[in-house]
């Protein structure tokens, strides 16, 4: 009977080590198979296949569903298709698996940043945040949330700190730049979008909101060389014209204002302000018969809106 009993429990702790040498194999099978999607998934993303991609990433995910970083690539994929809403419930999955993710909760928080959740996008990057102090390009996406939130001081608080963390964080200066225009501190402005501008020659935007600076330092002459720098780094626009034409009439330069106040009209002909101010400029001109014109359809077109 002994001897009985004795094979049976041989028999099962036999069947018992195969089965989980059996599980185990096919465990790292399927493991393995599920990297390999991944692995394709990456490249597919690279040559921005993206249904592709996604297609591979449910697959790696339905093999393996307990592992971040699936969810996180899938993320990625769907933000860059603008599939937002998709995409933060990826983050979501995989904060889930890791409270302190704090990729998840960074690419979540700019996620919803694109969705214009500016206080859900907040509290994302303060988790960020909280989770890894170091982290700078949440201090950045902080701070450019904030901005829009019309909170200019903690915003320039938070790119203060990034500058500190590493000072060769560019992107930091510019946007300082912005709080501080918008917190009427131009000098620190223009300090931040000169250093900016030494560094990135090429940001047509770094000029635009640097010549608005000069402006309100009235350093008109400043302002002009940088609106003209940026018309030729950036598609002309019926509001820079604009800008300009006030910039020559602040100068004196007549002529100069007129052709901008021409040039701002084939964008927008049916903005009464141009004509009236086109109209002005004739005036001091001496172009009577011209200056009779604008004002007439300046008055044509105020009485068509107020109709």
């Amino acid at each position: 009977m002994k001897k009985m009993f004795g094979k049976l429990i041989c028999e099962i702790k036999n069947n018992t080590f195969n089965a989980l040498e059996y599980y185990s194999k096919n465990f790292e099978e399927e493991s393995a198979k599920s990297r390999l999607y991944n692995k394709r998934a990456v490249n597919n993303s690279k040559l921005k296949l993206y249904d592709k991609a996604i297609c591979d990433f449910d697959k790696a995910i339905q093999i393996c569903p307990k592992i971040k970083q699936y969810y996180i690539n899938r993320g990625v994929i769907r933000l860059l298709k603008k599939d937002y809403e998709l995409a933060i419930k990826d983050f979501d999955f995989a904060i889930k698996l890791d409270r302190k993710y704090t990729e998840a909760y960074y690419l979540r928080g700019y996620t919803k940043y694109k969705l214009n959740k500016l206080k859900q996008a907040y509290s994302d990057f303060s988790k960020t945040i909280k989770i890894d102090p170091s982290y700078q390009q949440a201090y950045l996406k902080r701070a450019c949330t904030l901005i829009d939130l019309k909170n200019y001081k903690l915003a320039i608080c938070d790119l203060t700190f990034v500058t500190e963390l590493n000072p060769k964080y560019t992107e930091a200066y510019f946007f300082r730049a912005l709080a501080e225009l918008n917190s009427c501190n131009y000098e620190k402005a223009l300090q931040d979008y000169t250093y900016y501008i030494q560094i990135i020659q090429s940001d047509a935007q770094a000029y635009l909101g640097r010549s608005i600076t000069k402006y309100y330092l009235k350093n008109y002459i400043g302002s002009l060389e940088d609106i003209n720098k940026y018309l030729e780094l950036h598609p002309p626009q019926a509001e820079i014209y604009l800008a300009r034409a006030v910039l020559y009439d602040l100068l004196q330069n007549y002529t100069l204002a007129l052709n901008d106040y021409t040039l701002a009209i084939q964008f927008m002909p049916y903005n009464a302000l141009i004509y009236k101010r086109r109209g002005k400029i004739r005036q001091i001109l001496k172009d009577d018969y011209g200056a009779n014109a604008d004002f007439t359809m300046a008055k044509k077109l105020q009485m068509n809106l107020e109709i």
